[in-house]
């Protein structure tokens, strides 16, 4: 009975260690799976964050500020009758983000702007004679908020959730981070 109440009390010593949430002078990056709204398919891609402090801005204000990058890659096509659609986008952008400093250090939220450029290209592929096997490419400067949260699940790993919106993609986000 000792060795139960022993293991009882050890786990939950551990599962409240507080681990620090975002951390200036600390780079935290990973990989991301997200679902676009409006008919974006699946991304893939990474997130980047280096943890400055205010005061380095001259603000004196609670929480930190994360700089970084995001890249993004959607693919998804659509059908009909002997129609289809196929579209692709690669999204390349700079991250400002505030993070709230909080009691609990296994949160980490935030919210934030991204500033990018969106190269999409899309074809089409019909019938012989209706102009078939179409391709066209653009791009373009965008600029989107973020807002999101990270769960620490150990001092260098975290959960992260983010909902991007703005001019180019509205999406859902789940990743991974490691700080380093």
């Amino acid at each position: 009975m000792k060795k139960v109440l022993f293991v009882f009390i050890a786990l939950f010593f551990v599962s409240s260690i507080s681990f620090a949430q975002f951390e200036v002078g600390k780079s935290h990056a990973g990989p991301s799976i997200g679902i676009g709204f409006g008919g974006y398919g699946l991304s893939f891609g990474a997130d980047y964050e280096y943890g400055m402090s205010l005061k380095d801005i001259g603000v004196d204000a609670p929480g930190a500020l994360g700089i970084g990058g995001i890249v993004r890659y959607y693919n998804w096509s659509e059908s009909y009758f002997s129609y289809s659609w196929s579209y692709t986008d690669i999204i390349i952008g700079a991250q400002g983000n505030y993070h709230f400093k909080l009691d609990n250090n296994k949160l980490d939220p935030w919210i934030g702007l991204v500033l990018g450029f969106d190269i999409a290209s899309s074809s089409w592929d019909g019938p012989a004679g209706f102009g078939s096997d179409y391709s066209t490419s653009s791009g373009g400067l965008f600029f989107n908020g973020n807002a999101g949260v990270r769960y620490w699940f150990s001092p260098t790993m975290a959960a992260r959730a983010s909902l991007g919106f703005g001019s180019i993609v509205s999406s859902l986000i789940v990743g991974v981070d490691f700080k380093f």
